[in-house]
């Protein structure tokens, strides 16, 4: 009887819990980007389309990227993002912060910077914090 009990007390906690961390992963999927690219790509887009529709190479978009924010990048790649094609350079700085520079393929201009370690922080910050109110 005591099992039943102390079940029915830490399922109402367990749900919640779900319900809060799925709400958090909803509000940050639904954030828009503060910029907007120049090559729209409604819907799934294929990567040899990608391709055909960026109008600078990507050696030319990480060379833009390592003017703007010193380092050595780790990672480039071209990608539907938020609906429209970007570069996504990730360079990683001398203070060896990760930093992801978004550039527009259709001219090489920086759209954003974002610093990736804070990101990430935020999301364990929300996943703690809903722990800790579980």
């Amino acid at each position: 009887m005591k099992e039943r009990h102390s079940t029915a007390r830490i399922l109402p906690i367990a749900l919640t819990a779900i319900a809060l961390s799925m709400h958090m992963v909803a509000a940050g999927e639904n954030e828009k980007p503060e910029w907007k690219g120049a090559i729209e790509t409604p819907g799934r887009i294929t990567e040899t389309r990608m391709v055909a529709l960026a109008e600078i190479p990507l050696d030319q978009a990480i060379h833009t990227a390592l003017k703007k924010v010193a380092g050595k990048p780790i990672k480039a790649e071209l990608e539907s993002e938020d609906g429209y094609l970007i570069y996504g350079v990730e360079i990683v700085t001398p203070e060896e912060k990760v930093v992801e520079v978004i550039l527009d393929p259709s001219s090489g201009r920086i759209l954003n910077i974002e610093d990736e370690r804070a990101e990430h922080r935020d999301a364990l910050d929300r996943e703690n914090d809903a722990r800790r109110k579980a």
